[in-house]
């Protein structure tokens, strides 16, 4: 079975199936979280601008 699409997710969203943002959640934090913590040099920041990412999408 195919895994859904970010966009798909997105739309999902937008749809207002917020559950399917934990599912863009799960896939992205990580990555997005050691882009951050190698960008800036801080765990801790990287952590709370991956929430604000998040939190924005919303």
């Amino acid at each position: 079975m195919a895994e859904t699409s970010d966009h798909d997710l997105m739309l999902a969203v937008r749809a207002g199936e917020l559950s399917r943002l934990g599912d863009l959640f799960e896939r992205h934090h990580r990555p997005l979280f050691g882009f951050l913590a190698r960008l800036i040099g801080n765990r801790d920041t990287a952590e709370d601008l991956v929430q604000i990412v998040f939190q924005r999408i919303l």
